[in-house]
């Protein structure tokens, strides 16, 4: 069985290289956008330290932002550890945006 096993492992392996040769291709593209946005945007030693936690102009918030918008071609990016998921962003988007209001007693959504 082990010989089978190993034998299928080979030729799975086998069709698949043209699409793991893909995979390695596009692993390399990303990184070099990656690695250019870092040099771009001259990413330095201060930029990893710790921050104060009051979110006032940290220049390491700052840079990581700038950073995600130059890789993902972006006018700006928002980047923060407390969004835990892609809804959750979505979410606090909207309700920035769209917040319940009161209009002679009925009910209405309007934009900010």
């Amino acid at each position: 069985m082990k010989e089978n096993l190993e034998k299928l492992v080979k030729e799975v392996e086998k069709d698949l290289k043209l699409e793991f040769q893909e995979l390695d291709r596009i692993c390399e593209i990303n990184s070099r956008k990656v690695l250019e946005a870092f040099q771009e945007c001259d990413l330095q030693e201060s930029h990893l330290n710790s921050s104060t936690g009051y979110g006032i102009d940290e220049p390491g918030r700052n840079k990581i932002e700038e950073i995600y918008s130059k890789i993902f071609k972006a006018e700006d990016a928002l980047v923060r550890t407390q969004l835990i998921s892609g809804t959750h962003a979505l979410a606090v988007t909207l309700f920035r945006f769209i917040t319940p209001r009161r209009h002679n007693d009925k009910h209405k959504w309007s934009t900010i």
